[in-house]
């Protein structure tokens, strides 16, 4: 399968977010490893930063990715 067939998304306030990819992949020391790509769309005209980004496995397992960007409206 080359590509995603349905598009994940889910919005909160003026911000949505969408899943792009997913790839499979072997890190250097032979663990599996996903690499997610998520596109955060912003539709207020006011820039919104600090968001904290965690990935939760089925099992509970959470991943948490900080990043001082702020989001900005496209367009």
């Amino acid at each position: 399968m080359s590509g995603m067939d349905d598009e994940i998304s889910k919005k909160n306030g003026s911000l949505e977010a969408s899943l792009v990819s997913v790839k499979m992949d072997i890190d250097d020391d032979d663990e599996d490893v996903i690499l997610a790509k998520i596109s955060i769309g912003n539709e207020s005209a006011v820039p919104i930063g600090g968001l904290d980004v965690s990935i939760i496995t089925n099992n509970g397992h959470a991943t948490r990715h900080a990043h001082g960007e702020a989001v900005r409206q496209e367009g």
